[in-house]
């Protein structure tokens, strides 16, 4: 079997993706609006109902990641991330607008209760300096915490900035978490070390997949696209699935997947059908379907 065909069992959505309303003063990486992700990556058969994804789930920043703060309810800002979360579908391709929130020392979100009701998903992210985010048993009770949050949907990057400790932390205890409370973990595509990235980088990672293997999570792949710079890499990713020859952070990560154990039916945002019926469950009646 090809890679491509393997491959594919654990794509469908392209979910984790950021346009330009994602930027802030000392964050500016976002430079694609939601149509012309479609019209892109439809253009290079990416994006289609035979495509490698067939829907974009877009997770626009509630907040200036750089320094979290709760955005203010009337706010410029707010008003057009509350405006574009209504489009569902661009030019026949099935768009669910959610949010990526910060998480705030406080042990709650940047996310104001209205945009929460608004959201398709929010994802609860790590960000900013924060120093009782720093050290891995802080990071992981805050995760923990995250997970009791009515409107948190999905822990996003749990392994970013910690690799270096991750393989001393009991990561069961936070897949545990995230079942008893329906909370889906990201495997951080964009995160994932390719294969000429040093040692420390990669053991912590490949050790990370195959505790969440063994653990009960929900698991959400997640891209994390913000530029024109990252589409072109996805797309020469997919050129190149097959060609051990070519540096390949989707080949690598997904083969990284399949040597832990993970099996495609763990990955909720695959087949539409499959994302929309756990997104419309109740957060609390989600974890025990595994």
């Amino acid at each position: 079997m090809s890679n491509e065909a393997w491959m594919r069992e654990y794509l469908g959505g392209l979910a984790h993706v950021h346009t330009r309303l994602s930027n802030y003063h000392g964050h500016h990486e976002s430079d694609q609006s939601v149509q012309s992700y479609v019209a892109w990556l439809h253009e290079h058969d990416l994006l289609g109902p035979q495509a490698p994804w067939q829907y974009l789930v877009i997770t626009n920043h509630t907040a200036n990641p750089v320094r979290p703060w709760r955005l203010s309810l009337r706010g410029w800002r707010s008003r057009q991330l509350k405006h574009q979360a209504l489009q569902a579908t661009v030019d026949g391709i099935r768009v669910w607008q959610g949010f990526e929130c910060s998480l705030l020392p406080n042990g709650h979100t940047d996310i104001p209760d209205t945009m929460h009701a608004r959201a398709a998903v929010v994802v609860a992210s790590v960000h900013g300096g924060w120093s009782n985010f720093s050290d891995g048993p802080s990071r992981l009770a805050t995760l923990e915490q995250a997970c009791n949050l009515l409107e948190v949907d999905i822990l996003g990057h749990p392994l970013r900035g910690i690799e270096a400790v991750a393989s001393d932390l009991n990561w069961e205890l936070l897949w545990r978490r995230a079942t008893a409370t329906g909370t889906a973990i990201e495997i951080n595509v964009n995160s994932f070390p390719g294969a000429t990235e040093p040692e420390w980088r990669q053991t912590p990672w490949h050790q990370w997949l195959k505790s969440l293997a063994h653990g009960p999570a929900q698991l959400w792949l997640g891209f994390d696209l913000h530029n024109q710079v990252q589409l072109e890499r996805l797309r020469a990713n997919w050129q190149s699935i097959d060609n051990p020859d070519e540096p390949n952070q989707l080949r690598d990560c997904l083969l990284a997947l399949r040597s832990a154990g993970i099996r495609p039916e763990r990955i909720i945002n695959r087949q539409v059908n499959d994302w929309q019926a756990w997104l419309d469950q109740p957060k609390g009646d989600r974890g025990s379907k595994l």
